[in-house]
């Protein structure tokens, strides 16, 4: 059991740095990453600037309107009045969520194009608010400011739903996760309900990893060989020097001495 850990540990050691190459940060990733960001922050800013003192603009008859409000909870406002300790925790597992998040899209090979896009689009969307909610201290009982929202659609509803007030970081958010929905189901190698092109991805992915799987077993069963060798040779080692220590070896030599005076 004692060897089947090293051997187990070189194996996921092997598969990890496989995947990491497989998938990993690409410069259009980090690109889009940074331009959804910046978009989001940047609409931020200029709300803030044309309107304040409440100042309102129609679009499309009405349907959409921008205003802005400061939202000191989560989505549709909940957790406005929380404690200090609930928005703190709201930000920590924010913060925990993005980063795992960010971590799986490394992982995941760079062909999986529309999951590691819907990662792209979730993480930016939350880091946009997470700034928001850091920048403007939201734990504070009197903080005057929060998540800066300003696309009224409340206009737009279904019976009595309607989906408030919002930012771009939400419609990331949402349209991320409408992207990951719909990968599941048919848009990638581990699909549901897989597309050709994605059944045509899982093989090659499959075959790829059953070779790589195999080159990492003969690595490990190598390592596992050398580091038996290596045992080998330090006990043999051992045992010469404890026959050295009792005096084995002097009168193995001594023996051999006597029987060359008796032939002469």
């Amino acid at each position: 059991m004692q060897q089947e850990k090293p051997q187990r540990g070189a194996a996921l050691k092997e598969k990890l740095k496989k995947k990491w190459n497989s998938g990993g940060v690409t410069l259009r990733g980090a690109v889009l990453f940074a331009a959804l960001l910046a978009f989001d922050l940047i609409t931020k800013a200029l709300a803030e600037n044309f309107l304040a003192d409440g100042k309102e603009i129609d679009v499309f008859g009405g349907l959409i309107r921008f205003r802005l409000v400061y939202n000191r909870g989560i989505s549709f406002g909940m957790f406005s009045d929380g404690s200090a300790g609930v928005k703190i925790a709201i930000i920590i597992g924010t913060f925990v969520m993005m980063f795992a998040l960010a971590v799986l899209y490394a992982f995941v090979d760079k062909r999986r194009k529309p999951l590691r896009i819907s990662l792209i689009f979730i993480v930016a969307g939350g880091i946009g608010n997470l700034i928001d909610r850091i920048l403007y201290r939201v734990w504070l009982p009197d903080a005057p400011k929060g998540v800066r929202d300003m696309v009224d659609v409340s206009a737009i509803r279904f019976g009595s739903f309607d989906f408030g007030i919002c930012n771009f970081a939400d419609f990331f958010i949402t349209a991320g996760a409408i992207v990951l929905v719909l990968s599941f189901l048919f848009f990638d190698s581990d699909a549901l309900f897989p597309s050709a092109k994605s059944k045509k991805l899982a093989e090659t992915i499959a075959a790829e990893s059953g070779e790589g799987q195999a080159d990492i077993t003969e690595k490990a069963q190598e390592g596992q060989e050398t580091r038996k060798s290596k045992e080998s040779e330090t006990k043999y080692r051992e045992t010469d020097s404890d026959q050295t220590e009792t005096g084995d070896v002097p009168r193995a030599t001594g023996e051999e001495n006597n029987g060359a005076d008796d032939g002469s």
